[in-house]
C-alpha cells in the first residue's frame, strides 16, 4: 500500500497536483528542492539534472538517514528487478554527490554502506 500510495502521489505531482497537506519544499544547507516544481537547487541556482537523478536525489532528500538498497534503487527509479548485476545505480549515486556536492566537503554526503547500500547524511535541516 505506502508503494501504491508514492506512485499515485508522484504522478500526482508530474500532473501538476499538489497535496496541500504536505511540504513541498525541502531544505538542507545550501540544497533546496521543490517537490511541486520538481527541481532542486545548490546555493540559489538550479541543478541540471536528468530525470533518473532528480527521481535518485528525491528519494534521499525526502528521506535523509533512511538505508536505500541498490534492488529497491533499481526497482523503485529503473523499474527493472533488483537482482539485475549492474553498476547503472553506482554512476548515477556518483554524479550526484559531484553535481549536488554531497561528497561530505560540506558535512553532507550520499555515503555508501558497504554491501547494503546508500544513505544521506545531512548534518544540518
Amino acid at each position: 500500500m505506502p508503494e501504491l500510495r508514492a506512485r499515485v502521489e508522484a504522478l500526482g505531482r508530474r500532473l501538476g497536483y499538489v497535496d496541500s497537506d504536505k511540504t513541498t519544499l525541502l531544505e538542507y544547507g545550501p540544497l533546496e528542492i521543490d517537490l511541486a516544481a520538481g527541481y532542486i537547487r545548490l546555493d540559489g541556482v538550479i541543478v541540471e539534472l536528468t530525470d533518473r537523478e532528480y527521481r535518485l536525489a528525491a528519494i534521499f532528500l525526502q528521506n535523509p538517514g533512511q538505508l536505500f538498497t541498490r534492488a529497491y534503487l533499481l526497482e523503485r527509479i529503473w523499474g527493472v528487478s533488483g537482482d539485475l548485476n549492474t553498476r547503472t545505480v553506482d554512476t548515477h549515486i556518483s554524479g550526484l554527490r559531484r553535481k549536488l556536492k554531497l561528497d561530505g566537503q560540506q558535512n553532507d554526503r550520499l555515503k555508501s554502506v558497504y554491501q547494503q547500500g546508500y544513505r544521506l547524511e545531512v548534518s544540518r535541516h
